[in-house]
């Protein structure tokens, strides 16, 4: 099963715009497929820093999945 889900995903990215977070697995045959959407994350954050603070939290925990999900297929693949 691990190795079916490290040949759907490739690599992940993410991506962050005015509605969300999302993170995309870029597929071995050259496909995006949307895997996650970090959302919500900023609720406390926007309410005692502000609303682009809160913004940013999202952004880099979005990034922060990525780059875990894209470690841990690295060390699967060696």
């Amino acid at each position: 099963m691990k190795n079916q889900i490290i040949d759907f995903i490739g690599s992940a990215n993410y991506q962050g715009d005015d509605l969300g977070t999302y993170i995309w697995a870029n597929r071995p045959d050259g496909t995006r497929e949307l895997i996650v959407i970090v959302c919500g994350y900023q609720t406390k954050i926007e309410e005692s820093e502000g609303i682009k603070q809160a913004e940013l939290f999202q952004d880099e925990l979005g990034k922060f999945i990525a780059e875990a999900i894209n470690e841990k297929i690295k060390r699967e693949t060696k």
